[in-house]
C-alpha cells in the first residue's frame, strides 16, 4: 500500500506506529520470543507491514530530529567510501573528502568518516581481525566518535565530549562581536546569507568553536 504523508515526521512517526502494531500482535499470539525476538508470515499479519526502506527512512529522520544523549551509544554499519559521501563530507564540514560513511543496515546515511584508525587486532594469540576508531559527523551535525570492526560491519557509536558550533559575528566599531550560534555549519552559512541579502552594508562572518558537552 502506498502511503502519503504530509511531513517527514509524519511518516517517521506512521512507520514507527506500524512496527509497534506489528510487535504489539506477535506478542498477543504467542510469536514473540522470552528475549524479545518474533517472527511471522507476512500472509498472516492483520497489520500493514512497513517496507525495508521504509523502516530505514524513518530511523535515519529520527536520528537526526531526535539527539541522541551523551553516553548512549548507537548501533549503526561502517560502509565503504563512495563519491557521495564527499559531497555529504563538504556540506556538513566544509571539507572536500570522505573516509566513508556510517548509514542504518539498508543505506540510509546517517553520518560521514572523517578520520579513521584500523589496526589488526590479536586475541589469545589468534588474529581477531580488523578493529579501529572513527570521527564522524552526523547528518544532525553533531561530532561522533565510535569504534569498529572493519568495513561493511557494524560499529558502535556515540557523541563525542567536544562539539563545534558556529558563532555569526558582525563587525562593529568596538570589533567584532556574536549576534548568533549556529549548531551546524550548514545553517551558519544559510544565516550569513540571509544577512547579506537584507543587510549587504553589515560585514559579517561565521567563526568555529569547540564546546564541551556537559
Amino acid at each position: 500500500m502506498n502511503h502519503v504523508y504530509p511531513t517527514e515526521v509524519g511518516f517517521m512517526h506512521a512507520v514507527l506506529y506500524r512496527d509497534k502494531m506489528i510487535e504489539a500482535w506477535c506478542r498477543r499470539t504467542g510469536r514473540m520470543s522470552k528475549r524479545g525476538s518474533y517472527g511471522y508470515k507476512p500472509e498472516e499479519c492483520p497489520h500493514d507491514i512497513p517496507t525495508n526502506d521504509e523502516r530505514g527512512l524513518a530511523e535515519a529522520i529520527r536520528f537526526r530530529l531526535q539527539p541522541l544523549k551523551h553516553g548512549q551509544n548507537y548501533l549503526a554499519y561502517l560502509a565503504a567510501p563512495k563519491p557521495e559521501h564527499a559531497a555529504a563530507v563538504y556540506k556538513l564540514t566544509g571539507v572536500a573528502a570522505s573516509r566513508g560513511a556510517i548509514t542504518t543496515w539498508n543505506g540510509e546515511l546517517l553520518a560521514v568518516v572523517t578520520r579513521i584508525t584500523s589496526y589488526n587486532a590479536v586475541c589469545f594469540g589468534r588474529d581477531a581481525g580488523v578493529k579501529g576508531s572513527f570521527w564522524a559527523i552526523g547528518i544532525d551535525g553533531r561530532t561522533y566518535y565510535g569504534r569498529h570492526n572493519g568495513r561493511c560491519m557494524y560499529c558502535r557509536m556515540r557523541l563525542a565530549k567536544w562539539q563545534d558550533e558556529y558563532d555569526i559575528e558582525q563587525q562593529t566599531c568596538a570589533g567584532w562581536e556574536i549576534v548568533s550560534s549556529e549548531r551546524t555549519r550548514e545553517s551558519a552559512r544559510a544565516s550569513v546569507k540571509e544577512y547579506r541579502d537584507n543587510q549587504p552594508e553589515l560585514a559579517v562572518r561565521i567563526k568555529r568553536r569547540k564546546v564541551r558537552q556537559a
